[in-house]
């Protein structure tokens, strides 16, 4: 007894001497912690209210209405949508600019002289002034909320005819807001100067200052965000920080040792023989491995009552994924049965007509051979890139013309891509396919085509179609008819990019580029 209460006496020293050492260094650590997480949820709340603007903006510029508007069909359109006074006030904005295809403003509203001015060069130096983007904005030392949209259908479908630009101005209301949200006083301000990032901290009495930058759409200004955090000691209290400490260390550490002796006799080894059961089940993947259960205890209880879970989850996960497949499998005989039924009623229509039939009957067997790879996997959540291609490469290579000689090659990484991904990507690969086929190669009866999709540098992944035929003439682009727009609709639904090009020593290339965002 004398041994245990001597050793318990000297670790509750040590612990309390450890504490006393290190209590400086901790403190700070905590304030700066806190103060670091402080700056970081104005932060969010700012990227929350532009993302909420973002969304008002995207509403707008997918309206039909707007649409008409940007066409100078919809005459009445600004009576209707913007006619009381109370409008712009009810949206919260500081700017509203409506420009057409060419340029010219349509309607402009700015809340201070120079803004609109401003937005637009801010979008202009971030090179989204015709496509659209948002961010924070910096005009004569006020800080504005960004949101750009081009104008299109709610179909996606035409070409854009301009672009809508709303803003919001970060204004004092906004920093009481975040100031009652957070709990902390907030001030948000303009430097001229590349923002650096990082979080920056600097003491004001017993506060600390937590100041982080984000940078505008130019990216010459600074858009700094400060939250002034009370110190350890002024949230805590120096004495009773100490105090509490120390009768805590003791505490703990007395409690802690008792505890051990008891617990390690009693608990411990059992517990950790079942930590390392579930370790193996989880290492292992294999929830057919069972927890020994020995006696009528807690544990033994504990034990059965997992074992009984695990029999569930597997029951579950076997019910799922049989469900999956067979919903697939479904799928996949359905989009079969569409497309034997088009190519039936190809056969009785005029040649454009079943030309017509024939693509469409290829792009269902595009999202066929999908749906045949879903269900070919034994998980339902992943699909290998490269045999997809390779089957979708079979399926229009099998409706060439009959003229054509050759076949299409297939290279590239070995990349896997989720569901969601995998149908867009076949479909517009199907596009650029059977475009190659049948255009790249007039008069001639033998042609090369090579399919290929890379993982690209900076993340994400670039699927391509690249061909040797007669190119496009000089300054020519692409036909705009059903198939373009679909890939254009496309690659706006994969969030990437897509251009045609010449290919080295004659033809054609066809690029679709993903961003490492979208592949997840």
């Amino acid at each position: 007894m004398a041994i245990l209460l001597v050793t318990v006496a000297a670790m509750a020293l040590a612990v309390l001497v450890a504490f006393r050492v290190f209590y400086a260094r901790t403190s700070e650590r905590i304030e700066l912690r806190e103060a670091e997480e402080d700056v970081r949820r104005v932060s969010l709340l700012l990227d929350d209210d532009l993302r909420q603007l973002d969304i008002l903006c995207r509403d707008w510029a997918f309206w039909d209405a707007t649409y008409f508007f940007a066409g100078g069909e919809g005459r009445d359109y600004l009576e209707s949508t913007l006619g009381g006074s109370e409008s712009l006030d009810n949206l919260g904005l500081s700017g509203l600019l409506f420009r057409d295809a060419s340029g010219r403003a349509l309607y402009s509203f700015e809340s201070a002289p120079g803004l609109a001015a401003g937005l637009l060069e801010g979008l202009s130096a971030a090179g989204a002034a015709r496509a659209g983007g948002s961010g924070l904005a910096a005009v004569n030392g006020e800080v504005h909320l960004v949101a750009a949209r081009a104008i299109l259908k709610s179909d996606l479908e035409g070409p854009s005819r301009g672009l809508l630009v709303m803003s919001r101005r970060v204004d004092e209301a906004w920093q009481r807001r975040c100031s009652k949200l957070i709990g902390r006083p907030v001030l948000v301000s303009v430097a001229d100067r590349p923002a650096d990032e990082e979080p920056s901290f600097a003491r004001e009495g017993r506060s600390v200052r937590a100041s982080l930058d984000r940078p505008d759409l130019a990216r010459r200004s600074a858009v700094v965000l400060g939250v002034l955090s009370p110190s350890a000691a002024e949230h805590y209290g120096t004495r009773g920080f100490l105090l509490f400490s120390t009768i805590l260390v003791v505490i703990v550490a007395l409690a802690g040792l008792v505890m051990v002796f008891v617990l390690e006799s009693t608990l411990l080894r059992r517990m950790s023989r079942i930590g390392e059961d579930l370790d193996r089940i989880s290492g292992s993947g294999d929830l057919s491995i069972r927890i020994p259960a020995t006696g009528d205890d807690e544990l033994a209880v504990l034990c059965r009552t997992l074992n009984g879970s695990l029999d569930q989850l597997g029951s579950i996960i076997k019910e799922r994924e049989a469900m999956l497949h067979e919903l697939h499998h479904r799928v996949k005989n359905n989009l079969q049965v569409i497309s034997s039924m088009l190519s039936l009623q190809s056969s009785a229509c005029s040649e454009e007509t079943a030309e017509e039939l024939g693509r469409s009957r290829l792009r269902v067997q595009a999202m066929a051979i999908v749906q045949e790879e879903i269900f070919a996997r034994p998980s339902v959540g992943r699909i290998a890139l490269l045999p997809l291609l390779g089957k979708l490469a079979s399926s229009v290579e099998q409706n060439r013309p009959s003229a054509l000689k050759g076949s299409i090659g297939l290279e590239g990484d070995p990349l896997e891509v989720s569901v969601d991904l995998a149908v867009p990507i076949a479909l517009a690969a199907g596009e650029a396919l059977h475009n190659a086929l049948f255009h790249a190669f007039p008069g001639r009866t033998e042609g090369t085509i090579v399919l290929a999709a890379r993982a690209l540098p900076e993340g994400g992944l670039s699927v391509e179609v690249r061909d040797d035929g007669i190119g496009f003439p000089e300054g020519g682009e692409p036909g705009r008819g059903l198939g373009l727009a679909l890939i254009e609709a496309l690659a706006l639904q994969l969030r990437g990019s897509f251009g045609f090009s010449p290919a080295p020593g004659g033809g054609t290339v066809f690029r679709l580029e993903i961003p490492p965002e979208a592949t997840g």
